[in-house]
């Protein structure tokens, strides 16, 4: 993005040259020009830092994923029944083992 933006930024420093003959305008055309080039790095330098992060946080529940995972596993070897709650207690999925233990 940079880049093409320098690019941008030189094409227009040539075309000030040829069509403005005030020195002031040149000088504002190129204060503006300037100002777009650094916005523009700026947002992307952002968004690039708020991609990275986003891609951390998407590993690390994919890795807690496993980790509930590879924990169920082994609590379904160990345990007669293995239910999962949500956070107002209640089943978040059908539970066969359990209603077979306890004759339903």
């Amino acid at each position: 993005v940079a880049f093409w933006n320098f690019v941008y930024v030189m094409g227009s420093v040539y075309a000030c040259n040829r069509c403005l003959a005030d020195q002031r305008s040149r000088s504002t055309f190129l204060m503006q020009e300037l100002f777009h080039f650094l916005t523009v790095v700026i947002i992307a330098t952002w968004n690039t830092n708020g991609i990275k992060s986003e891609a951390r946080l998407e590993a690390q529940r994919a890795m807690l994923h496993g980790e509930r995972s590879g924990f169920r596993d082994l609590m379904e070897i160990i345990c007669d029944v293995v239910i999962n709650l949500d956070e107002k207690l209640k089943l978040t999925e059908a539970a066969s083992r359990l209603s077979s233990m306890v004759n339903f």
